[in-house]
Formats: structure tokens, sequence, C-alpha cells
């Protein structure tokens, strides 16, 4: 379960009336992907030692810190894989001679954009 959900988030698609762009196919290789995964666990490690901290009454300044180191590499994951992603559209916008298509990939950046902007 816990692989495929990140496999889930590994993936991101678009249909548009043109077809599916966006997949990325494989978004990592098998290094990158290595790289990632060690990133989210080390993420869990970290969120884990927050429950911990909080059943043993920890200082509130350590907790936070602890809370604070877990955004910060959760928030590089997701800059990682808003990188791929956006070089991916280019990619796909470039081979697309469909307006239509090509819009709405720059739609659906634009808002994917606005979504990560929102977690800041």
């Amino acid at each position: 379960m816990r692989r495929q959900a990140i496999r889930t988030i590994a993936t991101f698609s678009t249909t548009t009336a043109g077809g599916t762009h966006g997949v990325l196919q494989p978004m990592h290789s098998d290094d990158e992907r290595k790289k990632l995964l060690n990133r989210l666990r080390r993420v869990t490690g970290q969120v884990d030692a927050v429950a911990r901290m909080v059943e043993e009454d920890a200082e509130c300044v350590d907790i936070v810190m602890q809370i604070s180191a877990a955004t910060g590499a959760l928030s590089k994951v997701a800059q990682l894989l808003l990188t791929e992603h956006v070089k991916q559209c280019l990619h796909d916008a470039a081979d697309n001679s469909n307006a239509a298509d090509r819009e709405a990939m720059l739609q659906d950046l634009i808002k994917l954009f606005e979504k990560y902007a929102q977690t800041k």
C-alpha cells in the first residue's frame, strides 16, 4: 500500500481534447526514485519522532524544531517532483502542435503552482 501511494505521488497526468499529457513515464530513474523514497522515509521518521516527543512531553521548542525539519524535507520532495513535472510539460508542449492542448497544459501548470504556493 505504501509503495502504491508513493508511485501515485510520482505520477501526474491531465486529459485534454488531444489526449493525455504530463504523464511522467517514468518520472525518475531508479537512482532518482531511490533518493526521493529515502527523503520520504526520512520525513516519516521525523514525523514519528514528533509523535514520540509529544507522548514523552518533550520541550515545545524541540517539538517545533522537529516539525520544522519535517516540513522542510517534505517541501524539498515537492520541489523535486514539481521540477520534473514542469520539465515534462515543457517537453510535451514543444512536441504538441495543438494550441488548445498547449493552453490546457499551461492552465494545469498554473493551477499546480497555485496549489503549491498555498502550502507555503
